[in-house]
């Protein structure tokens, strides 16, 4: 069957169906990896979604960026779980507000894992088993992130249910905060089939829960795991560029496919190694194991080059060796490659048709190296040799230190930009020259036109210095380095930790600042609270109950603008900002009123405009109608920003990752709170 299709329900919706194994898949080119998804949904621009989810998981990093790609549709997002939501198809599911799950359907939640082995010595499995440990705590916090905003649930919680592998029937999902509502089962024959195929095909049949559930559904026979080796390992899905055994495939179909993978794996091989005769021995070392990729070749032909004295190449090809006649013309076509990879690196993905993407950065450093004419310097040299010798030379530290910064910035924004944070939702984002008092108020707060006079003039509108708001902005960062011992080290985790945890650190950043702004209840330029009772936007309900919405749309009703009591400003709820137990309250209200005439309710709210965060855990909501209240601007450029502090001419590269902002309350008129009588 089909994994990933679109259905177009009509001119302004469209349905996208996500069944089965979340990642790389070589036995399907329309698998459901992050960038397949990514560009339907960018095919979908315009149409609201539905999208429906039958999977037991795979690649955290895949299913990150799928996440990200659904927050980031320009219209509303239903999300249907048809059968299965587990591991990182659970934090999919959590890319809406809107989660709806059927009635025998399942969620799955547990720790990020991996499959596999690590080949080599004591002190090099040591250290590759500690990469991948941090891979995977790294994983979890981001996922945890997920989880809380979603449900509200505290870390501490959310953490054990992880530790524990926690299963949830459709019930138990809904009121634990990952769905909105239990529905019925979908109309789809295909779903039943589907669940068998993906148990069946994919990796995580191998764990004992799920094997255990696949024998006792679909055969009579004793459950039985088999071991998957992977050397370089698979966050939270199967091993790359493996396939375990199909269910009912036909057994010669299995192995003429397997054949045709090698066959263009060992012609791929062979085209590399063709120019240098001499890398026979190598060349035929890579064709012997099979689990040499042509990215694992590559790595090892420049390695191969860079140790050499002398290279050998064929006849009539140009050189490629110390007796270039333009070596910038090898950088160019090289840093090309090396860059495109990078940025794949840094958004989480990897394209198997550039030869550069498994670049390390000794490698990246011997490329610039090259382009500045240095090759000399690099043959036959050890890796402490090659970086001393290039980091030496000015232009060349230069232009490495540019790569890198490329390089974390793209990493810091790609993560500022997945972080589960909602502040964008409400607040209204706009740039301001420096950090001065930055002088702004309210659309509206000026009210209607007034007709032009008899002499021919128009009035002039003055606007109260009550109505004018201001606020500054400030700068917040942190520093991120990377030395020379990294750069030995040949490992890109360094630098790349460091800008994900600080542009997720902005994103954070920011969407703290504007809660706190709200909760803190600022005074405003007139003098009066943001709240205030003779604002007339303090509800006075112990709970969340029909009445307080009632009570709220009178409030909105009797809004005018500030010069003239007879101009109604027409505004109209949008927002309300919640923990998820509230959340929760609000939606069985909604449910409840659905077909009942009242001003609350179903045509007061929609479903993805009911935001939840941890920080409004154990606090009452707050209410923002369809106006600008919150603003944020921007000092200079949107977003965060990187400044480069030291370049590699002073030994190592430090940056500063920034966030330039202020935030403030523009206008009272649309925001309300509810708070206890008492």
């Amino acid at each position: 069957m089909k994994w990933l299709e679109i259905n177009n329900l009509a001119d302004d919706r469209a349905e996208l169906t996500i069944y089965g194994f979340i990642g790389d898949d070589w036995w399907d080119d329309d698998a459901n990896t992050d960038k397949n998804i990514r560009n339907k949904i960018k095919e979908l621009s315009g149409k609201s979604l539905d999208i429906r989810i039958n999977s037991t998981g795979g690649s955290v990093f895949h299913g990150m960026a799928i996440y990200s790609a659904i927050k980031a549709h320009d219209k509303p997002v239903t999300i249907y779980i048809d059968g299965l939501a587990a591991s990182i198809a659970s934090v999919i599911a959590c890319a809406s507000d809107d989660v709806r799950i059927s009635e025998g359907a399942q969620m799955m939640i547990h720790n990020p894992m991996t499959w596999g082995f690590i080949e080599g010595d004591a002190e090099q499995i040591e250290k590759e088993a500690a990469k991948v440990v941090n891979a995977l705590k790294s994983s979890k916090e981001a996922i945890l992130n997920i989880y809380e905003s979603k449900t509200g649930m505290g870390r501490d919680e959310l953490t054990s249910l992880m530790d524990s592998e926690k299963w949830y029937t459709a019930h138990e999902a809904v009121e634990a905060g990952f769905c909105s509502e239990v529905v019925g089962a979908p109309a789809n024959e295909a779903l039943e089939n589907s669940f068998k195929e993906i148990i069946s095909s994919h990796a995580i049949k191998d764990t004992p829960r799920v094997s255990a559930i696949y024998n006792a559904i679909f055969t009579q026979s004793t459950p039985k795991t088999k071991p998957i080796s992977n050397q370089k390992g698979n966050i939270m899905g199967k091993p790359s560029n493996q396939k375990p055994e199909q269910v009912g495939t036909n057994e010669n179909a299995i192995i003429a496919q397997i054949k045709a993978k090698e066959a263009a794996r060992r012609e791929a091989i062979t085209n590399l190694f063709d120019r240098f005769p001499n890398l026979k021995e190598l060349k035929n070392q890579c064709l012997l194991d099979s689990e040499v990729t042509i990215e694992n070749a590559n790595t090892l032909l420049i390695d191969a080059l860079a140790n050499s004295e002398h290279v050998v190449v064929k006849e009539g090809q140009e050189p490629v060796n110390t007796q270039v006649s333009n070596p910038e013309v090898v950088g160019d076509r090289a840093m090309d490659g090396i860059k495109a990879a990078l940025k794949n690196r840094a958004e989480g993905e990897y394209d198997y048709s550039n030869e550069f993407s498994s670049i390390t950065p000794v490698s990246a450093l011997m490329a610039v190296g090259a382009q500045n004419g240095h090759m000399n310097s690099m043959i036959g040299r050890s890796h402490t040799d090659i970086v001393d010798s290039l980091i030496g030379d000015p232009q060349t530290a230069k232009d490495f230190s540019i790569l890198i910064k490329d390089f974390a910035w793209q990493k810091a924004l790609f993560a500022y930009n997945i972080a589960a944070t909602t502040w964008q939702k409400f607040t209204e984002q706009t740039t301001v020259k420096d950090f001065r008092e930055n002088e702004t108020y309210a659309i509206g707060s000026i009210g209607s036109m007034k007709e032009k006079g008899v002499d021919g003039k128009y009035v002039t509108q003055t606007l109260p210095d009550a109505e004018k708001q201001s606020y500054g902005g400030k700068e917040y960062g942190l520093i991120i380095q990377l030395d020379r011992k990294a750069i030995i080290n040949d490992n890109w985790n360094v630098l790349e930790k460091q800008a994900q945890d600080a542009g997720h650190s902005a994103a954070l950043t920011i969407e703290q600042f504007i809660y706190n702004l709200l909760l803190s209840n600022p005074v405003l330029a007139d003098g009066k609270p943001l709240f205030d009772d003779s604002r007339g936007n303090i509800l006075k309900y112990d709970e969340l109950v029909e009445e307080v919405w009632n009570a709220l749309a009178d409030h909105y009703e009797s809004l005018t603008a500030p010069n003239s009591k007879e101009t109604f400003l027409l505004i109209n709820q949008k927002y309300m900002l919640s923990d998820s137990a509230t959340r929760r309250k609000a939606i069985e209200l909604i449910t409840k009123e659905t077909g009942k005439e009242s001003k609350s309710t179903i045509d007061f709210f929609a479903k993805e405009n009911l935001i939840t965060s941890p920080l409004m855990r154990g606090k009452p909501e707050i209410y923002l109608g369809d106006t600008q209240i919150v603003q944020l601007g921007w000092v200079g450029k949107q977003g965060p920003q990187l400044r480069v502090e030291e370049d590699f001419n002073t030994g190592a590269f430090r940056s500063r990752i920034t966030a330039d902002f202020g935030a403030g309350i523009i206008g009272w008129r649309g925001a309300a709170t509810r708070r206890p009588k008492s």
